[in-house]
């Protein structure tokens, strides 16, 4: 074999070499595209639900007598910041 000959048959196997290194990471890859994806829909789920305890405290605020405003007030805020939170953190992953 020639010095061109040889060369390429070494860039053939090392291609091939390569090949069988990077289909598992693709896999794996793949793999963790699924999870990430079935992670972020959790969030998002987990979102709507601390939402809607978000409006459920507001309509309870709304409703409130001055005997129990405060403990309503304060569990409207905890809840509010919560919700900001949650949606900050999602934001911040998604421009990731």
């Amino acid at each position: 074999m020639s010095k061109r000959e040889d060369y390429l048959a070494l860039m053939e196997k090392q291609l091939a070499e390569w090949k069988e290194q990077i289909e598992p990471l693709l896999a794996e890859a793949e793999q963790w595209e699924v999870r990430v994806k079935r992670q972020y829909e959790t969030n998002i789920e987990t979102l709507h639900t601390k939402r809607k305890e978000a409006l459920q405290h507001l309509s309870d605020l709304q409703q409130a007598n001055d005997e129990n405003w405060e403990q309503i007030k304060t569990n409207t805020d905890a809840a509010w910041e919560a919700l900001k939170e949650m949606t900050e953190r999602l934001r911040t992953v998604k421009k990731k």
